[in-house]
């Protein structure tokens, strides 16, 4: 009777979030921006390097889909599938592409409900990402396909419709770098990406 007691208890006070426990689908669209860059270019046969930093200043088209499973009102775990549309640039003499990159994200998420048809949310996680990468530099042109792994952070809000549909908001930071490879040289490329989309969250 004394175990009995302490677990009732537990249950009873847990029976309030689990209750709410359920998993969602969704969907955003809208912009990616590059800011800040760090390019490295390296010849292979003369050990030569050239670095050089500079401000993109682009933008381009983004989506995602995403699925989640929300504990509580508090705590979900978030997995984003999505792609950003390709930009070119050059930073100091060094030009740089970089296309089809698709990523993949997992990450917990925190929220804050206010009232009842709005809160606000918080992740951190990791995001893997694809691309195909281009650098040009003295009229040498290097590609390559490359994967990389970063950090993400996002901020977002959420407004609820109806029972099972709400509006999200969201704002979403990744810092990757990119990689060329070649027997001739190597090149990185590195960028901030803040991504800004509107999208549709179903709970079932």
């Amino acid at each position: 009777m004394k175990l009995i007691t302490p677990a009732i208890a537990l249950v009873a006070t847990l029976l309030p979030f689990t209750s709410s426990a359920q998993p969602y689908v969704g969907f955003g669209v809208g912009q990616s921006q590059f800011g800040d860059a760090t390019v490295k270019l390296t010849n292979k046969f003369t050990g030569q390097s050239k670095s050089s930093t500079g401000d993109l200043d682009e933008s381009s088209v983004a989506g995602s889909i995403y699925a989640g499973y929300q504990f509580n009102p508090y705590f979900a775990v978030e997995f984003t599938a999505g792609g950003i549309d390709a930009i070119e640039k050059s930073v100091n003499g060094v030009g740089f592409s970089v296309g089809h990159m698709m990523y993949l994200a997992a990450a917990p998420k925190v929220s804050l409900p206010i009232g009842d048809f709005f809160n606000i949310y918080g992740k951190w996680g990791l995001v893997y990402f694809g691309a195909d990468v281009d650098a040009t530099y003295d009229l040498n042109s290097y590609s390559d396909d490359h994967t990389s792994l970063s950090g993400m952070v996002s901020l977002g809000a959420e407004i609820t419709m109806n029972k099972q549909t709400s509006l999200r908001v969201s704002w979403d930071y990744f810092r990757p770098e990119f990689e060329v490879d070649s027997p001739v040289a190597k090149a990185t490329f590195e960028t901030d990406i803040s991504t800004f989309m509107v999208g549709l969250n179903y709970k079932y």
